[in-house]
């Protein structure tokens, strides 16, 4: 295992270095044996990090030599392409028969490859679309990967036609039919028919959709022994991502409906897609959309997914952390309120808490943790007086209600209400100064009692 982790840094050195040292030291023999043994180890590793460095290096090489050697490097190429093809095409054969093993893990190269480069393997998709059709009881991991190889090859010929300056016919029709059928296979898997097994405009769409859906929900947690699902999951999440944040941004879905599942992930899957979403926020406010609907459906949603692990577990390390993902997302959010910012959205921050209140207080006490996930962020954006109303409005709530009887449940409320009583005590103002006097108040002020009366 140790030596399996070395792989991917040993092959990266080339990338670091000067190649036409190779041709003015007469080293051209030792740059042809680095090329064959990168390609050997394309072939014989299967893992994620080890393919994806030999393709950088072998990319490199043929684009970043010169002459003869530029020459040698392209052809190591095109023979290792020719390979992999010859290889997948003995593989499904196998599949066929009931071994899957190597096909999984040539879909896996050959995926690693589409992801840097056009791969021409028309000569196999059509052999990719009988296995995926004809045997629906292959594994997941080699679903995925068909699919996902798939959906690499008509995008990289969606790109060939958009960067053509004449397009033929054939091309266009060659493009639809695959798209055509990417489609009818994600829709098969995600069980998402058609009323009446009627395929309507939308349709293809909501499949889209409820596959980035499902990329997204997926929990970063994953045991050892399902690596190739994480393998997956991790290096599609940035690309689902992408492909979502641009269909909001250019109106082909409405942002009501997609933007909060983007926002919702905010702070779930670290830096690359945090940094996706800032330019969804950026792109949202710069066009003045209802934030406030946006933002508010964002933080439902993380707060359901909670709900939704409370209810499957006793507590435990998950909790904790879908509980703290829903702080950190109301956290990032409210705090794209600063400045001239809050001036501008203060309806908005006023209208999230008003109605983010509501929901929490729906079906209470089942969803008063919203109040000290969420609202307490934005409520500490208010200024003093406005805190006051939100305090009174929140313990109104309550009259008439014997929170006793569940005390866990309620305590959420009491968190809420507490700090919303401590923000309101630090910012009052002493009395003399309320009542517009100039006494000057020296030493310690006296303790006060009853800031704010409590619901009888």
């Amino acid at each position: 295992m140790a030596d399996k982790a070395k792989i991917p840094s040993f092959v990266e050195i080339i990338v670091h270095m000067n190649l036409e040292l190779y041709s003015l030291k007469r080293q051209e023999q030792n740059f042809k044996n680095v090329l064959q043994l990168m390609k050997g180890s394309f072939f014989k590793h299967g893992e994620k990090e080890a393919l994806r460095s030999c393709v950088k290096a072998i990319l490199f090489c043929s684009t970043e030599s010169q002459g003869e050697l530029k020459d040698f490097a392209g052809n190591k190429l095109k023979n290792l392409e020719d390979e992999l093809i010859a290889k997948l095409k003995s593989a499904m054969k196998e599949a066929v028969g009931g071994d899957e093993y190597f096909l999984l893990v040539n879909l896996k190269r050959l995926y690693e490859l589409q992801l840097s480069k056009v791969v021409p393997i028309e000569s196999i998709f059509e052999d990719i679309v009988k296995v995926i059709h004809n045997f629906r009881n292959v594994d997941d991991d080699v679903v995925s990967f068909l699919l996902l190889n798939m959906y690499l090859h008509v995008a990289w010929s969606l790109q060939s036609i958009v960067n053509s300056e004449t397009i033929s016919e054939a091309q266009l029709s060659s493009l639809l039919s695959k798209c055509n059928i990417l489609f009818e296979e994600l829709e098969y898997f995600l069980r998402t028919p058609s009323e009446e097994t009627k395929v309507n405009k939308y349709s293809n769409l909501l499949a889209c959709r409820e596959l980035c859906e499902q990329q997204l929900n997926i929990s970063d947690e994953t045991d050892d022994e399902d690596t190739n699902k994480e393998y997956i999951e991790k290096t599609n999440r940035d690309a689902v991502m992408i492909a979502a944040t641009k269909l909001t941004a250019s109106d082909t879905v409405s942002k009501e409906s997609l933007a909060p599942g983007i926002i919702s992930h905010f702070v779930m899957h670290g830096t690359s897609v945090a940094e996706i979403v800032k330019h969804l926020l950026t792109i949202i406010k710069k066009k003045d959309d209802d934030i406030s609907n946006i933002f508010l459906e964002a933080l439902k949603r993380a707060h359901q997914w909670h709900l939704e692990e409370l209810s499957k577990s006793d507590g435990g390390s998950v909790i904790r952390k879908s509980f703290q993902d829903c702080k950190d997302l109301a956290d990032r959010l409210s705090g794209t309120f600063m400045g001239a910012a809050w001036n501008k959205h203060r309806a908005d921050i006023l209208k999230i808490i008003k109605e983010g209140i509501e929901y929490a207080f729906k079906n209470a006490p089942k969803q008063l943790s919203f109040l000290e996930s969420a609202m307490l962020h934005f409520v500490s954006k208010l200024p003093t007086p406005a805190v006051l109303e939100i305090l009174k409005d929140v313990q109104s709530r309550t009259k008439n209600v014997n929170t006793d009887e569940d005390p866990n449940g309620w305590r959420p409320y009491f968190t809420f209400v507490d700090n919303l009583r401590e923000k309101y005590a630090k910012n009052e103002g002493l009395p003399d100064e309320k009542e517009g006097t100039n006494v000057r108040c020296r030493g310690r002020p006296k303790k006060r009692q009853n800031i704010v009366p409590t619901m009888q």
